[in-house]
This record gives C-alpha cells, structure tokens and sequence, in this order.
C-alpha cells in the first residue's frame, strides 16, 4: 500500500481514538452540553423535533440541526452522554478528513495534507470542544466544507451546489454563524482574483437551495410563534453580539494566552510563522495564494469572535482548521529541502508535544499553564459529576432545593429532572421544612454560613446527602 495511504489511514485511526474513547465517561456539563441534553430530552418527551422547550417553557434560542442529530443517536442508543456526543465526536473525524483534502487542493502534496490533518488531531482544544454535546465543532465542519466546495467551484462549477447545501446546513446549525461561509467565499476571491462564480448559473443555484433547505424550519416558527420567534431568536444572537453575558468578562488577551496554553505547540508556533510570513511577504518574496487565503481564514475568526462583547474560548475553534491549513503548507515548504531523518527529528517532537496536550485534554481535563501544570482550582469536571449525583437524588426526592450562590445550574437540571430550585443570594430565613440546602463547599466555613446553619439546627438538625469537593448537600427534615 501506498506510504501515504497508510500515514492518511493512521492519522483518520488517532482521530477516531481521540474522538470516541470514553466519550462517555462523564457528565454533561454546564451550560450548553446539558442545556442541550435538557432540550432534546423534553423534545423526546414531547415527541416533538420542530419546536423546543426547555423545563416546560418556549426555547427559541437555537436552530434544530444539532438535535435533530443527537436525536438520531439518541434514538439508537438511549439518551446517554455516549450517544448526545457522538455526532459532534464523528465530526471531529470528517473535519479532520476534510482538512486533508482541503489541503491537497493548495498543494497537492501529500505531506502538507498530512501535516495540516495531524495538527489539527493534536490540537488538545479542538478535540476537547468536539467531545462535547456542542455546536462549535459541527458548525465549524460546515464552514470548512462550504470553504471547501467553494474552492473546487472555482474550476468546477457544479461544486457551488455543494457551497449552497454547506451553507443551509451552517445555518440550520447555528444560525447567523452559518452565513460566515460568505464572507469566506469573498475572501477566497479577492487572494484567487477569482470572480467567474458571479456569473456561474451553478452559483446561482446553490443559494437558492441554501434557502430552500434552510427556510421551511424558519418559516414553520414563524407560523408556530409569530413575530415572537425572529425577535427572541434574533435577539439571543445580536445580544450577545452587543453585550456580555459573562460578568467580568475577560480581555482579548486572556483569550490569546489561553490559546497558547489550550492548542499547545500549534497556537505558538502559527503565531509565530505569521509574523515570519508577514515580514518576508514584504520583504519581495511572494507566498502562494495558499498560504495566504488560509492564514487570513484563520485570523478573520479569531478576530471577529474576539469583536464580540461576548467571548468564550468555544467561539475560537472555527480558526483551528483554517490555522492547521496555513501550518501544514508552511512546514512542508520549512523541511522539504532536509533528509527524511532531518524532517523526522523536526516535526516529530511537535506532534508529539501536540498529541500530549490532547491526551491531557481528554484524560486528565483540567486548566492547565503553558508548562502543562495543572492549576489549583476545582474543574467543571468535578463540578458537574457532583451536580449528577446530586441530581439522581433530586429526581426521586420531590423537595424545594435552596442553592445559595450556586453558579450551576444546567446539569442539575438535567440530572434532577427540573428540581423546584430556589436560588438564594442569600441564606434562605426561616424556610419551611422539609426542604434541601445547596452550598458551595469553599463557602461553608464562612462566618454568615455557620450562622445560619446554626439557626437551622435549632429545630432539627441536617441529613448529610452528598459532600464532595465543589457542593454539599443537606436535608432538614
């Protein structure tokens, strides 16, 4: 068998390892992955896959794609973790294949197409979004694969077919970030000078499919909810474009560190070789259209996230495909000229370091520096495990919950089975018993806690239900 065949067979084998082992194997966690797991589970319910509620009421925040698939696993496999992230977890392994022929499509080589697709599986970041209940690694499939066609359009005009149903597909995923892939699509003109699509009936006839596959779930809302639909579904999008939902939200520049630690050697190095590429781009040599059009794809992410007032590392991972891309062409431009032992002793210990900081990732998930040190600080991990366990005992013991200054809610939710929560900024007076207390663990010990745990005593004292390291749980009976 060809060497190559093999390398593009080894490379789609860790994908596929890194994407699907113990998939399972812990919670769901706040917010979006059990926000979803709620939704699809109330649609289920329900028995109703076009319009959503979330704990009984209207939930318009986000397109149907991504349910509709869990809903698909689901429905072979039960609603486990396992089966609500597997379709986002089989797209880790498409974008990666897809990576590897976009790549071949700017070069055609094979060792930039296997450069490109094996820094983006050792992207620890990437893998890590895409073993979640999430839309980041879906809708970032179907940007590269409209990026993709887009590209093949260029010289054979039936692909543009292909760019419309992408782009209906990014849409019916997450909405208004699905139409990025045209603004991709101008990009990719202006570095090909390249503008025959505007005269290409193909092109013309992808758009309107991109409306006929994406506009009848829009039109059914309409015609479900009325004016309510496109202002609650609109504004949940522009909203978080215009305004923060995280209080004390982070500078850019956290973002940009958190990448170098997250995406580890990869962020670094592409920082560093675009600044390399800038200098000498203007130094009289000029780089391949290639090398351009992925570098600038990949900063036109970064930049329009960090734009937004709202900012979560999630939004990022669309760069990572695009940042492999740019990687892969320059590395192999880099080592070509070297022995294959040379070229070994080169990419190896990168690859390396980046399968390293993926394993990390999915086998010890916890924030970590630069250096791979963990930081002392309780994971979402630890969070959500404990907030399921506390919810299996909340789905069998009908009580009114007081969470005091409980940051978490989603999988208690999911787990408890939408316990009658009452959240508390401050400690609950007088509550009538019986009822359960939620209590941060670092909070316990404070002094206006003691008190009141004191004052509860009085008149009975608790049942220990849970204590781990994040939460603590009490009765009174």
């Amino acid at each position: 068998m060809d060497k190559w065949k093999i390398a593009f067979w080894v490379v789609i084998a860790l994908a596929s390892f890194l994407s699907l082992y113990r998939l399972g194997s812990w919670a769901l966690l706040d917010s979006d992955e059990a926000t979803y797991a709620r939704v699809l589970h109330e649609s289920r319910q329900n028995n109703n896959f076009l319009t959503f509620t979330k704990l009984g009421r209207t939930w318009i925040d986000k397109p149907p794609l991504y349910f509709w698939l869990m809903g698909g696993t689901a429905a072979f496999l039960g609603e486990t973790e396992f089966a609500l992230r597997l379709p986002s977890a089989l797209l880790i392994v498409a974008t990666v294949f897809l990576v590897w022929h976009t790549a071949l499509l700017f070069s055609q080589s094979k060792l930039t197409a296997f450069l490109s697709a094996a820094i983006l599986t050792t992207s620890g970041f990437f893998m890590f979004a895409g073993r979640q209940a999430r839309m980041d690694i879906p809708i970032t499939f179907t940007l590269l694969l409209s990026f993709y066609c887009f590209i093949k359009g260029l010289k054979k005009p039936r692909w543009y077919i292909g760019f419309g149903t992408a782009l209906a597909l990014g849409i019916l995923t997450k909405s208004i970030v699905g139409l990025l892939s045209l603004p991709l699509a101008l990009l990719t003109s202006l570095v090909y000078k390249n503008w025959t699509w505007l005269k290409n009936k193909y092109f013309w006839l992808g758009l309107p499919l991109a409306l006929l596959i994406s506009a009848p779930w829009h039109i059914y809302q309409h015609l479900y909810y009325g004016p309510e639909f496109w202002q609650s579904y609109s504004f949940f999008v522009l909203n978080r474009i215009a305004v923060s939902f995280v209080a004390d939200q982070p500078s850019v520049w956290y973002y940009f560190v958190r990448l170098l630690a997250e995406v580890e050697p990869w962020f670094i190095l592409f920082f560093t070789i675009s600044i390399l590429f800038g200098v000498k781009s203007f130094s009289g040599k000029k780089p391949s259209p290639g090398h351009w059009l992925t570098l600038l794809s990949a900063f036109f992410f970064l930049v329009i996230f960090s734009l937004s007032k709202t900012r979560f590392m999630y939004y990022y991972v669309p760069a990572l495909p695009f940042m492999a891309l740019f990687l892969g062409l320059t590395l192999k431009e880099l080592v070509t000229r070297f022995s294959f032992s040379t070229k070994l002793a080169i990419l190896l210990p990168l690859i390396m370091i980046g399968l390293v900081d993926t394993s990390l990732h999915i086998f010890s998930p916890k924030e970590r520096n630069f250096f791979f040190q963990s930081l002392p600080k309780i994971t979402r991990y630890q969070v959500a495990e404990e907030e399921k366990i506390m919810g299996h005992y909340l789905a069998q013991n009908s009580l009114p919950l007081y969470a005091y200054r409980w940051n978490f809610y989603e999988t208690l939710n999911y787990y408890g089975d939408a316990p009658h929560t009452i959240d508390s900024p401050q400690m609950p007076e007088n509550p009538e018993r019986p009822f359960l207390l939620l209590l941060p663990q670092p909070l316990v010990s404070s002094p206006k806690v003691q008190t009141a745990l004191t004052e509860y005593q009085k008149t009975g004292a608790p049942q220990t239900i849970f204590s781990g390291n994040a939460a603590l749980l009490l009765r009174y009976n």
